[in-house]
Formats: structure tokens, C-alpha cells, sequence
């Protein structure tokens, strides 16, 4: 039983962590866009 809930909670995990990333990357490009059409 405990061995599931830990694979459970390390997926949790990685899926936060890869919507942190996509989130980041997302306002990342977001500014890069805001500058390129500004200038």
C-alpha cells in the first residue's frame, strides 16, 4: 500500500513542477513578445 501512495505523491510532484515550467515559459514569452513589439 505505502509504495503506491508514494508514487502518487511523486507524480503530484512532477506534474507541479511541469506546470511551474510551462507557467514560467509561458510569461517568459509573454514579456519577449511585449518587447519585440514595442520596439
Amino acid at each position: 500500500m505505502y509504495p503506491i501512495f508514494k508514487r502518487f505523491f511523486l507524480f503530484g510532484l512532477f506534474l507541479q513542477s511541469i506546470k511551474f515550467y510551462v507557467s514560467s515559459v509561458i510569461l517568459v514569452t509573454k514579456k519577449i513578445t511585449n518587447i519585440i513589439f514595442l520596439d
